[in-house]
């Protein structure tokens, strides 16, 4: 594999890294300490075959500070952490951008990504899918075990990864998650914790799209959709993880995508913000190109939980972010509590004011 020392600058790019083996770290690239950057690369088929605590990284293991963009790493096995990725320096900080990282295996934490002692985490514009953590925690990111940092997850679509512990999804343990505009659905693990698995703070930023919270307490921020065990919520993605007509995920980004470190591109190579009402961003790695001709449920803006008590009433707005002449625009509005009863159940001008009136009963 390829060797880079401490207080060495490495840079790798327009290559293919494939069928490495290392023993201990970095089937394809280890770099003990020093900085790596990693672009236009394709690395597949390495593996790591020893089996201790500081070991692993089927495809990279970093020591130091590391940025991989415009990417692919995928088919990589560890015999221990880091499927794909290992990260083990308590200084290291670590960007990943616009990558793809999937199909990587682990026997331990961290199918697709294990961070486990850095200072900071960064994973902007990528697809993390289809990895394992076969008998451990994370299958898609492991982060955090030893060392608290913080980690910054904006715009990533992170589906269909398993793990035999806690959190499918992502796994987070002693470090802060923030969260902006991710798709975490269809992930799979065995403790009641499918997509996000955190004993430590998770940050909603907003706009996320959560498929099923499971176990987890999680305290949804403006515009986030989040499923359950009773209610899991599918984003509606095609086989190569873009979006279709029909997704929630289309224009239900945030309106502010300043400081996320976006890309003008994104995974697939389209504008990042591309046919949007109020030139508003799609959910998660792939920007939708079609011309939104189909029919796709509302997203709703959530203001907060609201004191109801009787011989009040609410009042309730409903006003249509962007109208078309051709639109046939409809909206029902009805209670499922029958000791609460709503003035006007339907209406289709923007704008239409719904009062909630509480019962005797209340």
């Amino acid at each position: 594999n390829i060797f880079n020392n401490n207080f060495s600058k490495l840079t790798i790019s327009n290559s293919i890294l494939r069928y490495n083996v290392a023993e201990r770290n970095g089937g394809a690239i280890y770099s003990y300490g020093g900085a790596l950057t990693v672009s236009n690369c394709e690395i597949y088929d390495n593996t790591t075959t020893y089996q201790s605590n500081y070991s692993g990284g089927g495809a990279i293991s970093a020591r130091g500070d590391i940025i991989i963009e415009f990417s692919e790493i995928y088919n990589n096995h560890s015999t221990w952490h880091g499927g794909g990725i290992l990260i083990d320096n308590s200084s290291a900080d670590v960007e990943i951008y616009n990558t793809r990282i999937f199909s990587n295996t682990s026997y331990q934490g961290g199918g697709g990504i294990g961070s486990f002692y850095g200072n900071s985490l960064k994973v902007v514009g990528c697809a993390i899918y289809d990895n394992i953590a076969q008998n451990s925690k994370g299958g898609g990111i492991h982060a955090g075990i030893r060392f608290y940092y913080n980690a910054y997850l904006y715009n990533n679509t992170i589906v269909n990864n398993t793990s035999g512990r806690e959190g499918g999804g992502i796994f987070n343990q002693n470090s802060t998650f923030y969260l902006k505009n991710n798709i975490i659905a269809g992930n799979i693990d065995e403790s009641g914790f499918p997509d996000i698995y955190a004993n430590d703070i998770v940050t909603s930023l907003g706009n996320n799209f959560i498929g099923n919270i499971g176990l987890q307490t999680y305290t949804p921020y403006m515009a986030d959709f989040v499923g359950s065990d009773d209610n899991i919520l599918d984003p509606m993605l095609n086989p190569d993880l873009t979006l279709q007509d029909n997704s929630q995920c289309i224009d239900a980004g945030g309106a502010d995508t300043d400081g996320l470190g976006l890309y003008d591109e994104d995974l697939a190579g389209n504008d990042r913000i591309f046919n949007g009402s109020n030139n508003r961003i799609d959910i998660g790695a792939f920007e939708y190109q079609g011309n939104l001709t189909t029919n796709r449920l509302p997203f709703l803006l959530k203001v907060g939980d609201q004191l109801l008590e009787k011989n009040q009433t609410l009042e309730l707005s409903v006003v249509y972010d962007e109208q078309n002449a051709s639109d046939n625009n409809i909206v029902f509005v009805t209670s499922n509590n029958s000791n609460l009863q709503v003035s006007k159940e339907s209406g289709d001008e923007s704008g239409v004011i719904y009062t909630l009136i509480p019962t005797e009963n209340w």
